[in-house]
């Protein structure tokens, strides 16, 4: 057996039997970010590892695997990791809150003001 054949066929690798049973458990993303990991400093490319995922587990875990691969790799760029992006809705209603509560309490320290005139 060649070497490219080897790497095309993930059949003999315990890592990545331990990556499919992994995902097919629906552990946790630490373990699935460690295993991952493992197997790029094996020498694989996240490219292949997501196809070899998807050929074994299917689309959604290797849609899993793509997106901690993703955000190990910005992790690595930033320094944090992605923070919680809130919906451009939800900003507008904590703003719109925020704007009728300064507005209730100027209104009722005005009232108070009147009425100790």
């Amino acid at each position: 057996m060649t070497s490219n054949a080897q790497s095309k066929s993930p059949a003999g690798n315990t890592t990545f039997e331990s990556l499919f049973v992994a995902l097919r458990r629906q552990e946790g993303d630490a373990r699935i970010s460690e295993l991952v990991e493992i197997l790029k400093l094996n020498g694989h490319a996240k490219e292949t590892i997501v196809g070899h995922v998807m050929q074994a587990v299917g689309v959604n875990a290797a849609a899993r695997v793509q997106r901690l691969v993703s955000q190990r790799a910005q992790h690595m760029a930033t320094g944090t990791w992605q923070r919680y992006r809130m919906t451009r809705t939800r900003r507008v209603r904590l703003w719109l809150r925020n704007v009728q509560e300064s507005a209730d309490e100027a209104l009722h320290r005005l009232r108070m003001a009147v009425g100790r005139s």
